[in-house]
């Protein structure tokens, strides 16, 4: 866009003007409307070729303009008198003022993107440069084990004080978002990006389903000349300097990633293509010290006394057992599957000693394919047609326990977009997306489809599921390592859909830049996953030790001679598959109004509309708590009314309940306003302000976890009494209900009121542009968010002594009628088994926050072989509570059914972030000429080195308990002393001491403490990431590019968070580092 005018300042309406993409030749023609103004709406990010003329004048030429993704670029022409026929020519026009809208953020693009050091090469690496954006604290965003999480969860960025959970992502325009926990489906190779697009702030009302950052990615396409890249990245671990605190030698670590693009026409000035492959290979080394039975132990011959369990009897008033002879278990006493795992499944000690005597070297190994292809069609003069497909396939081994247990995983990640543009006059213009992305996760045992032990080994009563459960018990026996593979999160198998459908049609209208458009987006989340299928089974020493006080002498026993004689004082198992298939629609409706109400005054006027309905699953199979009408613990404090009160489980779609468990949520307008002014007289300043509301989304995750309840899935626990050993053997027979606690379950809700998060934004930016290729800018941003997310645990103990069921609120668990369902959803019942509620975790939206930030930064585009970016940032943010995976909140909640305020610092606050990044062409021997000869300059010319400085201050966090003292079932935080202050000088800080650990102490047994949450700041952080490439042309368009990229170049040792429990040894220590020591990358690649 832009204003035409005379060399005298008056404005010229009617002129014409010609836009054509230099790569494609793609055209655009409008003209002027009665103010001078002219618009070309949605053309792709890319150079422009400008022509402008009218009768009178002669033809302006600007040869080439640059337009960045979601950019409203300000193109002014000034013509001069004279024939049509004459030109005047300007070389290159790089629009660096934002004029005409509030929006903020920051395009990345190709050269950064390809040329900044990126360790690991993932592009979101590079939107830490954006002001405003930080990494987080703490890595992922789930709480759960990495084996859990998706693609994108171990990306934690925090856009403008926002939660990572409500960032929004892109590619080309349609959603890479995975509804299921809002993290992106798959992460496109740097080679096949363009350029991309961080929006922090104000953007326009097109943009939705985010209350914090919309992150736009657009591929690259081809174009009338073939070019193309082969490359090869990689990384050894002999290159890597060590920790601060380990000089032993590094774990094997070997990093490839190696592939190729190529782009070009099919058909000049009408097909083009572009397609890249990229492969990666990461083999990490492990070295893991486990403990494991000595082979006399193997055979039942113990060191220590070991009592017979059968010969309890009564002596006076003492409970006593005899002692095995020689304090060996006859082997016609052995449990025959607790002698054979130990026989198939344990190896034998490789290191000396009785304990720590296996060292287990097995290898971490991933295996990624990438590949995708784009064709783009121009139709006719006035239409434009493109389509693209990626896919990403990534295969891993994890392992885990004894030497024969480990996770694999297989992730594939799929995005197809289509769209045509479409011209109907220089003032209409149509857009048309069509989006499909598609998520296919698979978490198995390393055993599964291949050995069934279960079977083998004849344990009964487990392992529901078929061959995608085989795998290893897991066994518990203190002292050891534990035997068997991850039995709560395997199996685990993921297909989630999304398809998108969004139309926007511009028309330049007078002064008016009208953008009207529609959306329509339909999420599947469907979920197969089966706790402990393959059983859980406990052992402790108390069956085969002396009573205390009995005799004299060793009185302990040893939890494997339990194991050995088959005596589980728990067991568990999970009867009942977790299926969930979810299913979401959405629908949106926006228009954006951008009026230049005069020439140096613009005002955007938007409105958007979103409605999301609830999840439903297809066969209704969810559950959830219903508190209607049922009062909490906060409601009756101070009455005895502990295990008085039942909660119902309702059922979705049944006696009143809706199918998503939720009302919908249908009052989501979202307004928006900006103002974009240039003092007259100058273009060099302009001065933005803009306000609006932001919606962002309930993720699927909430509602699948409903599907693991009552009355679809059954947890048995069943606990023996703590001297008496009433389970005999390993596996469960269900016998009548055994003594010891009852079984309990753990219960997930979704509020019944849950509604959709929001965040109300404002925000007043100054920018001025120094030169042609430099701009600053300063802006107060500001925000405070509604109804966001968090998990209260509705069914807390008591703080106090004893088991914590018996200081519940809710004891009893009502089951709902399951007449007329299907017998098919329902698991077998446990026999004889009574359900009372255990801990009870709904999901609410109770949360609050607020962010006041002060983002700054400087830009210059490349001159003289040089170009940068410098940012920084001061802000705050401040939530009341923590999201559901822990995010901005480190620490637990005093008493989640508490009503108290926990009003603190999020957990991703950051006081101060500095961040640099540049690029400079070392101006030796640049050309032929100044070498003298082109073999001298292909020699010695073509150096360049690049790097990224950042310097920011710590995260906050929490201090805690080493141990649960209140015995809550949460954990405890500690008490402040009063009168001493717990920060240390700087000149008193080091690894050994970060904090005064004596400003801490434990609170009175079964109390709550009462210091703060996130009251204390953690280490700071400055690190150096750089490179140099020596280019060397092998011809005129063939380039040769060898790279060596330093990650932390000086090595700083960077602390990570000290150990922040009371009570255990390393509190107040530092003993990690938040950023690895050096490490060293080289690569080759070969541009054409």
């Amino acid at each position: 866009m832009g204003t035409v005018t005379d060399s005298a300042g008056a404005l010229v309406p009617g002129a014409s003007l010609r836009i054509v993409n230099l790569r494609t030749a793609l055209e655009r023609k409008t003209v002027t409307n009665e103010t001078g103004e002219y618009r070309a709406p949605a053309l792709p990010a890319g150079s422009y070729m400008i022509e402008a003329g009218a009768p009178g004048f002669r033809t302006e030429v600007i040869r080439q303009a640059t337009l960045e993704v979601n950019q409203t670029a300000r193109i002014d022409v000034t013509l001069t008198p004279g024939a049509v026929t004459e030109s005047v020519e300007v070389e290159a026009i790089i629009p660096l003022l934002n004029t005409d809208t509030a929006a903020l953020g920051q395009v990345i693009d190709t050269q950064r993107i390809l040329e900044m050091p990126l360790n690991g090469r993932q592009f979101l690496e590079l939107a830490l440069l954006v002001p405003g954006v930080n990494g987080g604290n703490g890595g992922p965003q789930s709480g759960t084990s990495s084996l859990f999480q998706r693609p994108g969860q171990d990306s934690s960025l925090s856009v403008s004080g926002g939660r990572a959970q409500n960032n929004n992502f892109l590619l080309d325009g349609t959603i890479n978002t995975d509804g299921d926990v809002n993290a992106y489906v798959l992460s496109p190779s740097v080679e096949a990006i363009q350029e991309f697009k961080v929006e922090t702030g104000n953007y326009s009302a097109e943009f939705g389903r985010s209350s914090s950052g919309q992150i736009n990615i657009v591929t690259k396409s081809g174009g009338n000349d073939f070019h193309g890249s082969v490359f090869h990245f990689l990384r050894n671990s002999a290159l890597d300097a060590r920790p601060f605190n380990n000089p032993n030698e590094l774990p094997k670590f070997r990093f490839n990633q190696f592939g190729g693009t190529l782009g070009g026409p099919i058909r000049k000035d009408s097909t083009f293509f572009f397609v890249n492959y990229e492969g990666q290979r990461v083999v990490q080394g492990q070295s893991r010290i486990l403990a494991v039975p000595l082979p006399a132990q193997r055979d039942g011959v113990f060191v220590r006394p070991i009592f017979d369990p059968d010969t309890l009897r009564q002596e006076g008033d003492r409970r006593v057992r005899s002692p095995f002879p020689g304090n060996a278990i006859p082997t016609t006493r052995h449990d025959p599957i607790a002698r054979r795992m130990l026989a198939e499944l344990v190896p034998l000690p490789n290191l000396p000693g009785a304990t720590n005597n296996l060292l287990d070297t097995r290898n971490q190994r991933q295996r990624n394919n990438q590949s995708s292809g784009r064709i783009d069609q121009r139709i006719l003069q006035n239409g434009f047609l493109f389509g693209r497909y990626t896919v990403s396939n990534e295969t891993g081994f994890v392992p885990s326990g004894l030497p024969g247990s480990g996770t694999v995983s297989n992730v594939r990640g799929q995005h197809l977009t289509l769209s045509e543009t479409h011209a109907f006059s220089p003032t209409v213009v149509n857009e048309l997306k069509l989006g499909y992305a598609r998520l296919r996760l698979e978490r198995l045992s390393e055993n599964a489809f291949k050995r069934d032990v279960v079977t083998e080994l004849g344990i009964p009563g487990v392992q529901f599921g078929g061959p995608q459960v085989w795998g290893i018990p897991s066994i518990t026996i203190p002292g050891y390592s534990t035997i068997g593979d991850d039995n709560f999160f395997l199996p685990m198998r993921l297909r989630n859909n999304t398809y998108q459908l969004i139309n926007t049609l511009s028309w330049n209208r007078g002064s008016h830049n009208l953008r009207i458009g529609g959306e329509f987006r339909r999420f599947q989340f469907n979920i197969i996953q089966i706790f402990t299928p393959r059983g859980d089974f406990r052992f402790n020493a108390n069956y085969t030790n002396q009573f205390a006080g009995s005799v004299a002498g060793d009185t302990t026993g040893d939890a494997l001679a339990s194991f050995l004689l088959g005596l589980p004082n728990q067991q568990r198992r999970t009867i009942g598959t977790a299926n969930a298939y979810l299913r979401q629609s959405a629908w949106a409706g926006f228009i954006q109004d951008d009026w230049k109400a005069t020439r140096h005054l613009t005002v955007n006027f938007g409105l958007r509309y979103e409605y999301t309905s609830p999840f439903a699953d297809k066969f209704d199979r969810l559950s959830n708590v219903s508190f209607q009408g049922i009062p909490t613990l906060n409601d009756v404090v101070g009455q005895n009314v502990i295990g008085q009160v039942p909660v119902p489980i309702v059922l979705a779609g049944r006696d009143g309940t809706p199918r998503g468990l939720t009302a919908p949520d249908r009052n989501n307008w979202a307004p928006r306003l900006g103002l974009a002014w240039r003092p007259a007289g100058s273009n060099r300043w302009v001065v933005r302000a803009g306000a609006g509301i932001f919606y962002g989304a309930q993720d699927g995750e909430h509602y699948g976890r409903t599907s693991i309840n009552l009355p679809f899935v059954q947890s048995d626990i069943q606990s023996a009494d703590a001297f008496i050993p009433e389970i005999r053997g390993i596996g469960f027979l269900d016998a009548p209900q055994i003594g010891g606690t009852p079984l309990r379950q753990v219960f997930v809700g979704i509020d019944e009121n849950l509604r959709t998060p929001y965040s109300q934004q404002w925000s007043l930016a100054v920018q001025r542009q120094h030169s042609a290729t430099m701009a600053v800018e300063a802006a107060y941003v500001g925000s405070v968010s509604h109804k966001l997310d968090t998990r209260n645990a509705y069914n807390d103990a008591i703080p106090g002594p004893g088991s914590l069921d018996t200081r519940r609120f809710h004891q009893l668990m009502l089951l709902p009628d399951v007449s007329g369902l299907p017998a098919g959803l329902l698991p077998a019942p446990v026999v004889g088994r009574e359900v009372f509620a255990g801990t009870i975790e709904n999901q609410v939206n109770r949360v609050s926050a607020n962010y006041h930030g002060l983002q700054t930064k400087m830009e210059q585009r490349l001159r003289r072989g040089m170009s940068f970016s410098v940012s920084y940032t001061w802000a705050k943010a401040i939530s009341d509570g923590n999201s559901y995976r822990r995010q901005g909140f480190q620490g637990e909640l005093a008493q989640s059914f508490l009503n108290v305020s926990e009003r603190a610092l999020t957990g991703f606050d950051m006081r101060h972030r500095f961040v640099t990044n540049f690029l400079y062409q070392i101006p030796v021997c640049s050309t032929p000429d100044a070498c003298g000869s082109a073999a001298l300059h292909r020699l010695l010319g073509g150096w360049q080195v690049n790097g990224i400085l950042q310097a920011q201050s710590g995260f906050p966090f929490t201090v805690l308990m080493a141990n649960a003292t209140a015995n809550n079932g949460r954990a405890t935080r500690a008490n402040v002393v009063a009168g001493v202050s717990p920060y240390l000088d700087s000149s008193e800080r080091s690894a050994a001491r970060w904090f005064n650990g004596s400003a801490f102490s434990a609170p009175a047994p079964f109390t709550l403490g009462n210091s703060g949450v996130n009251a204390m700041i953690g280490p700071g952080l400055w690190s150096l990431d750089s490179s140099l490439f020596k280019n060397t042309a092998l011809a005129e368009d063939v380039n040769l590019q060898f790279r060596a990229e330093f990650f932390n170049t000086l090595n700083h040792p960077n602390l990570a968070r000290p150990n922040s429990l009371v009570g255990s040894p390393q509190f107040g220590t530092v003993t990690g580092q938040s950023v690895p020591p050096r490490q060293i990358q080289f690569a080759l690649k070969l541009l054409f």
